[in-house]
């Protein structure tokens, strides 16, 4: 019974840490009255935009609601971690275990943004071939040829995005540095030198009204040269990616068959030694931070990104 009453009032106090957190992260959610803070208020919440800019690499448009619903989730596994952990090892160990699990989380997030651009940076070629078609169809207007330009790239979806995004937003500013802010965000959300270029000709064709057809051309041819050395170079590294893929996972769930079948464990046994027991609590965590070390390595060198020099 005192357990029991120990485990709750520990859930209460923690389940009011993370209602503080998130009061104070996200401004008691009004998010607008936020974008538009001066910019020294911004500053002290330099998280905000940092995590922001990821989403948006990742989702475009739909940034700002995805990085709420899944901030929201992370620190709710965060207490649920320590509330599990501490039951059964020191406050501190508890807390430490679960910002480590809580970091890896980050690094993902970071790695799915690298994912997403490397796959992103493939598009190049496609993407400024069309960029120049519609601004070429439009008559030079580069506000009109990024608006059409979104409806035809199904085949590009990332860059998709981030234009409809661009496009978007263009629309809504006239001065300089605004539209200077715009294109650099999308510079960033891409990464890629490609995109750089394009966002400068973009700045150049919207804020100082140039004629940008010539930088687009020479764009797009030094992309088609790119394009032609990285296909010479390319090499076939999925076997290894497989391994760590298929072959690791299978072990981890064999040694837990050999457990229940060869050591006379029951399932209900082999989750108590497992998630309930200090030992078992700490065997998980550094094979689960093993692991996730080697997804995190095989997303990144899985495909090079492909980019002009």
């Amino acid at each position: 019974m005192l357990d029991i009453i120990n485990v709750t009032i520990t859930g209460i106090l923690y389940m009011a840490i993370f209602i503080s957190i998130n009061m104070i992260f996200f401004e008691m959610t009004d998010f607008k009255k936020f974008m538009v803070q001066k910019s020294r208020r911004k500053s002290k919440l330099w998280i905000y935009r940092h995590l922001l800019n990821l989403y948006i690499a990742l989702y475009g448009n739909r940034a700002e609601s995805k990085m709420i619903m899944e901030t929201r989730m992370t620190m709710m596994l965060y207490v649920m971690f320590v509330i599990i952990f501490v039951q059964k090892i020191h406050i501190i160990k508890a807390l430490f275990i679960a910002s480590v699990l809580i970091i890896f989380m980050y690094l993902l997030l970071r790695v799915r943004v690298y994912t997403t651009q490397v796959n992103a940076s493939y598009e190049g070629p496609t993407y400024v071939s069309e960029l120049i078609n519609q601004y070429r169809i439009n008559n030079n207007n580069m506000v009109e040829a990024l608006e059409q330009c979104v409806r035809h790239l199904d085949n590009c979806p990332h860059a998709q995005k981030q234009t409809y995004r661009l496009s978007m937003k263009i629309k809504l500013y006239t001065k300089e540095e605004d539209i200077k802010q715009i294109v650099d965000d999308f510079s960033k959300s891409l990464n890629s030198n490609w995109a750089k270029m394009i966002a400068n000709t973009i700045f150049l064709a919207v804020a100082n009204d140039r004629e940008v057809t010539d930088g687009l051309d020479d764009i797009l041819m030094e992309l088609k040269r790119a394009k032609s050395v990285h296909e010479k170079s390319y090499q076939n590294t999925s076997e290894g990616f497989l391994i760590v893929k298929y072959i690791l996972s299978t072990m981890y769930f064999g040694s837990v068959y050999l457990g229940i079948n060869y050591f006379g464990l029951s399932m209900g046994k082999y989750l108590k030694y497992q998630f309930f027991t200090p030992v078992g609590i700490k065997m998980f965590v550094i094979n689960a931070v093993l692991f996730g070390i080697n997804v995190l390595l095989m997303m990144l060198f899985k495909r090079r990104k492909f980019d002009i020099g």
